[in-house]
């Protein structure tokens, strides 16, 4: 199916914001209430033209939509899969439309439509298409989880040096690890690599220095070591201390590998397991190192997001249509008003266009919503490409026709 590609330059912009959509809260059932402007070029039947014209304002109002539903992120992969996906059948998405008014002149016919747009069933579309992420640049973990179940004297721990070259692996550690994987974190499978470990003299503790910890994560190559005890504790009372129940607990901390710094931890607890109940430990240390693996995960996420929305991005923003002076000059102070941009200087400029360059705090995608979003005074802002350093701005004279025509509904 071919693709205009101007419609598909517009559905890359709004498709940046669709990579961490499986992570969204529940997306309202109410319709969404959107109103837009449609126009469409009349070549012979006005009819025609004004069909055009709606199905164009139904389209703008599912873009809008998108980007009132989606959060702001990246995407640069499956643009056409995407702009498939939407762009041939907008009015599915739509509950109920109203034409408001109509104008039109030798050239052009133009709507003014107030939409709803169907918002749970869109997103179950956007759910439903099979989006590949942006990739992002996540730390490489080494776990060191040791593990005490109820009888054990001591811990188990992998990173203990056994007499006859085996390999101990915990339940704690393995489920973690399969939830840090799903995440897009790559874990580091010390089974894989004994050698790091014969060649390490020291003889080390289940309980590690911060400088053990530093130096195991140097020696398999770890940006993150996640340093934990997973550990089955007993609940005794009476004079006989008779085991009455017990607690499930995992303490995790992760440290940065070249400094020793905490990044995060984490405590978690299964509390008031019977004693009968424990008799496969195995199944309740997968579930510790699950939930933990779980809270970690999101709490590392967390931190290195914050990283990069607070890091200064350069990009370049390329102006087109510039030659009219006064759109040019409210464009600008428009984008000087921004937040998120820090910085803004012209680096060339010719007849109608104009080239700076700009740093800003956060993503790409967050300043391209920010400037959709804008209104201007006779002209519009039409984003026609984004890449993570590059954004082409194009400014469109406003062309809505001054003949009015009488107000009809569908």
């Amino acid at each position: 199916m071919m693709v205009n590609k101007k419609a598909l330059s517009l559905w890359l912009v709004l498709m940046f914001s669709l990579v961490n959509h499986f992570a969204f809260g529940m997306v309202s059932t109410e319709p969404l209430n959107i109103t837009v402007i449609g126009s469409a070029v009349i070549s012979k039947d006005p009819t025609s033209a004004r069909q055009q014209a709606i199905s164009n304002a139904l389209q703008k109002a599912i873009e809008q939509a998108i980007i009132t539903i989606v959060p702001p992120d990246s995407l640069v992969q499956n643009i056409e899969t995407l702009a498939n996906s939407f762009l041939p059948k907008s009015q599915l998405f739509i509950q109920n439309y109203r034409v408001l008014a109509e104008f039109k002149n030798n050239t052009s016919y133009s709507v003014l439509v107030q939409t709803q747009v169907l918002q749970s069933k869109l997103d179950q579309e956007i759910s439903s298409v099979r989006i590949v992420p942006q990739e992002v640049q996540l730390p490489k973990i080494l776990l060191c989880i040791s593990e005490k179940n109820l009888d054990d004297i001591l811990p188990n721990y992998w990173w203990k040096k056994t007499s006859g070259g085996g390999w101990i692996k915990t339940y704690a550690d393995v489920s973690m690890a399969a939830i840090l994987r799903s995440k897009n974190f790559e874990i580091i499978d010390p089974s894989t690599r004994k050698s790091e470990l014969d060649a390490i003299k020291k003889e080390l503790s289940y309980e590690l220095q911060t400088q053990d910890i530093m130096m195991l994560g140097s020696s398999f190559g770890a940006d993150i070591v996640i340093y934990g005890m997973a550990s089955i504790m007993p609940q005794r009372s009476g004079a006989a201390q008779e085991l009455e129940m017990v607690i499930v607990q995992l303490q995790a901390t992760a440290y940065r590998t070249k400094t020793g710094e905490t990044i995060t931890s984490t405590t978690q607890n299964i509390p008031n397991i019977m004693p009968s109940e424990i008799a496969e430990p195995s199944v309740f240390m997968n579930k510790i190192g699950q939930v933990t693996g779980e809270d970690i995960c999101k709490k590392l996420s967390e931190t290195y997001q914050k990283k990069q929305h607070n890091s200064l991005i350069p990009i370049a923003l390329i102006l087109q249509g510039t030659k009219n002076q006064g759109y040019y000059s409210a464009l600008i102070k428009k984008l000087e008003q921004v937040p998120m941009i820090k910085k803004l200087s012209m680096l060339e400029m010719t007849l109608d266009n104009t080239v700076y360059n700009a740093e800003i705090q956060g993503s790409v995608e967050e300043l391209m919503k920010l400037i959709l979003q804008e209104k201007f005074n006779g002209f519009t802002v039409q984003i026609n490409t984004v890449t993570t350093d590059k954004m082409i701005l194009e400014i469109v004279a406003a062309t809505l026709p001054t003949t009015p025509i009488t107000a009809t509904t569908p």
